[in-house]
């Protein structure tokens, strides 16, 4: 799944419970923007990023890579597309 259900959100959720700031990406906008907002209103940091990975254009950061996001640096990422 993306970042709006399943697995993906579960640990989205529990990334951001933990103090991290994640970002989500996925196909569908509305549900991407409803799992921003649920982490926000959880308290959480979220940046929710509309995306296709099975595209090739669509660029996705290797695991365990660095991805520059509002002039932070992000030091892990999960993908779990199906």
């Amino acid at each position: 799944t993306g970042a709006t259900s399943g697995i993906g959100l579960a640990t989205a959720k529990m990334a951001a419970e933990a103090g991290a700031r994640v970002v989500l990406a996925a196909r569908n906008r509305g549900a991407l923007d409803d799992a921003v907002r649920g982490i926000a209103g959880g308290g959480g940091e979220a940046l929710g990023v509309a995306a296709d990975v099975a595209r090739r254009e669509v660029e996705v950061p290797a695991p365990g890579g660095r991805l520059q996001v509002r002039g932070r640096r992000l030091p892990f990422s999960q993908v779990g597309a199906g």
